[in-house]
């Protein structure tokens, strides 16, 4: 009698749990359904995010000297040509070693593989000035500046990758900017002895590497010693067409000023070295924006 009472209130019980299972799962449905519709307008959310993010055109790469390693991967992909409108030829070759010779071996693949590459950069005389413009603090301090671990390094790369093996304690500034010099003689010399090299004597107000017509990394130098020079990756197709008219006018006011003839509206146009001329054969001076230390 006591067992069949028992198993009636685990039946009522079980009977009873069940009810309130199901009134639950009643309760929970609309509950259910708001997930739901919360997770498919969080999927529309994301998707949306997600397709702003490559509808963006321009965006920032990062401070120099690290955006050298992505200006080399933009010009791996190049299948017609590339444009490059900066101060020195051997671009970051003290500041980023490793990442310019990564750029330089992008180059000459390119090169050598038919893409059709112009630069535009300094002639040698305004890069040996700015190179004392930029390294004039350095210049004023050469021992205790040159004696930093990190500068020592990267002297260091500079000499070694020009086959010289000279102390690092014996360089001098002289030594120092020579070699800046002599490395950007031989990029221009080597790496870029198959493209067309145009060098002029002005100030450069922007700094980009354009490929095949659709993409470029830009960078607006900076020489003040409290700046940061960004970089830029854009896809823009007006900024870039920008960016290539503001290089032909460049060209065709240094060709007035070297013709003789003066630019219109007044503007000062200092003259651009013709490729044929000897000097701008062996033109590499000093380099490097602050050679971007």
């Amino acid at each position: 009698m006591e067992n069949d009472v028992i198993r009636a209130v685990e039946l009522m019980l079980g009977i009873l749990g069940l009810v309130v299972g199901l009134w639950h799962l009643v309760e929970m449905r609309p509950l259910l359904k708001k997930l739901a519709k919360l997770s498919t307008s969080a999927e529309r959310h994301l998707s949306a995010l997600k397709n702003v993010q490559r509808e963006i055109t321009t965006k920032p790469i990062g401070q120099f000297p690290r955006y050298l390693k992505p200006i080399a991967e933009l010009l791996e992909h190049a299948k017609e040509e590339i444009i490059i409108l900066c101060d020195f030829p051997a671009y970051g070759s003290f500041s980023a070693h490793h990442d310019f010779v990564d750029y330089r071996h992008a180059l000459e693949k390119v090169i050598d593989k038919g893409v059709k590459v112009e630069i535009t950069c300094l002639d040698s005389k305004r890069r040996e000035n700015l190179v004392h413009e930029q390294f004039a603090e350095e210049e004023n301090n050469w021992k205790a500046w040159r004696d930093k671990p990190e500068n020592g390094n990267r002297i260091e790369l500079l000499f070694r990758g020009q086959g010289m093996d000279k102390p690092v304690s014996e360089i001098s500034f002289d030594d120092f900017a020579q070699a800046l010099k002599d490395e950007d003689r031989q990029v221009l010399t080597q790496t870029f002895a198959e493209a067309r090299s145009q060098q002029i004597k002005a100030h450069i107000p922007i700094y980009f590497w354009i490929v095949d017509g659709d993409s470029a990394i830009f960078a607006i130098p900076n020489y003040s010693k409290r700046a940061v020079e960004h970089g830029f990756q854009t896809h823009d197709r007006n900024l870039i067409v920008g960016f290539k008219e503001l290089r032909e006018r460049y060209l065709n006011l240094h060709e007035q000023a070297q013709d003789g003839r003066h630019p219109h509206n007044g503007q000062h146009a200092p003259s651009r070295r013709r490729e044929d001329e000897p000097e701008a054969k062996h033109s590499h001076d000093a380099r490097q924006r602050r050679r971007h230390t």
